[in-house]
């Protein structure tokens, strides 16, 4: 290894370091529909040169985006190819969404809660992403310089120690730039957690809002990489459209019959109804007046969330345990039963003795099996 060498390999990995910016694009996605569903869309995309720089030192990603796809495909995904990557999606219901780890509640953090109301359901995200370190694939160069025993080198020790000296402080010199490198290219990869949203958010701590405020963002890379917790915070309304449009209609149809009220009172002042006109015009005014105040309250003042309103994926448990005393009762069952058996046998071969308990090996049914048959007459006869 000469200067010369070292210097070329060292522009080299300096050119890949500008061609593997962006190096991937990986992204965990909800979108939360109208009409209750969310629509799961987890993306994983590598840049080509990020992609020849895998392969460079060895690692093949597309046996990583293989495993993936297959792993996603096994969780009821459809999977749509992209160049060098590929996208997942699949519809989830609110229980889906709260069974995920990410949106477990925990200690200080209430998970998912949702409560239902007349004119929107009402969305919280308190989740936490405890920090992990991720070590980085590391360089050795030194590993490549050839050994003084090696067969078939004419070089004296002196030579070679030389030699030694200055290929190991290259190697490190090239460990280093390649390092860097890679952190480089860590650093570039975009990795998000991604919410997007039918109206616009009412709070949130994400690192990122766009498209009007529906669409959220979160960087995962210092939870996954540098070990820093992530906070996922979110509180949002999903209207019900249908409701606020027959809303919009009844209200526009009893406002334009108390301006035709109106209208008739003015003009038929000498009638006796005149009266029965306003009257009745005024009672839809003020009964219109105070509908419009206390929709606008409920959009503005939401409700307060409690611990009954989690969602708390616990069916597995539930059903495990509700299993395990009907599994006992059925053991009972059968072993009673196998008890009388056994007791009529005795009874039959004229016995005055009784079993208080006896086991499966102890009987089997006659002439199910010769042996144990034989088996059970001399046990019977040694009683």
């Amino acid at each position: 290894m000469n200067k010369r060498y070292s210097g070329l390999l060292a522009s080299i990995c300096i050119c890949l370091c500008f061609l593997i910016s962006g190096c991937a694009d990986g992204q965990f996605g909800f979108t939360f529909n109208e009409d209750g569903t969310i629509t799961q869309r987890n993306s994983l995309q590598f840049q080509q040169g990020f992609k020849d720089l895998g392969n460079y030192f060895g690692q093949s990603n597309e046996d990583f985006i293989l495993e993936q796809k297959q792993e996603d495909s096994q969780n009821g995904f459809s999977i749509e190819d992209v160049q060098n990557g590929y996208t997942a999606t699949k519809t989830i219901t609110l229980k889906d969404l709260a069974g995920l780890k990410i949106f477990q509640p925990g200690e200080n953090t209430a998970g998912v809660q949702v409560k239902k109301g007349f004119l929107y359901d009402y969305y919280s995200i308190d989740s936490y992403l405890k920090g992990q370190y991720q070590s980085l694939p590391q360089s050795n160069y030194a590993a490549n310089i050839p050994s003084y025993f090696s067969p078939n080198m004419p070089v004296n020790i002196w030579d070679y120690m030389e030699y030694r000296k200055q290929a190991e402080a290259e190697a490190r010199q090239l460990d280093e730039i390649s390092n860097q490198m890679i952190k480089a290219a860590i650093s570039s990869m975009n990795l998000n957690l991604v919410i997007n949203l039918p109206y616009e958010v009412d709070s949130s701590n994400a690192d990122n809002l766009t498209n009007g405020n529906k669409t959220l963002t979160w960087n995962l890379k210092p939870a996954v990489f540098d070990g820093k917790d992530l906070s996922v915070q979110a509180k949002f309304k999903i209207y019900h459209e249908k409701t606020i449009i027959g809303l919009i209609v009844v209200g526009s149809i009893l406002l334009i019959v108390a301006i035709i009220l109106l209208v008739l009172g003015f003009v038929k002042k000498n009638s006796t109804k005149q009266s029965v006109f306003f009257i009745v015009a005024g009672i839809i005014i003020v009964f219109l007046g105070c509908f419009g105040v206390y929709v606008n309250y409920n959009i503005k003042h939401p409700p307060v969330l409690t611990d009954a309103d989690k969602l708390v994926v616990v069916a597995e448990k539930s059903m495990q345990k509700s299993e395990e005393p009907e599994a006992k009762q059925q053991k009972n069952a059968q072993s009673e039963d196998v008890l009388t058996k056994a007791n009529n046998v005795l009874q039959n071969k004229n016995s005055e003795y009784k079993l208080s308990a006896v086991s499966k090996i102890d009987y089997c049914e006659p002439h199910t099996c010769d042996f144990n048959h034989e088996l059970g007459e001399q046990n019977s006869q040694r009683i």
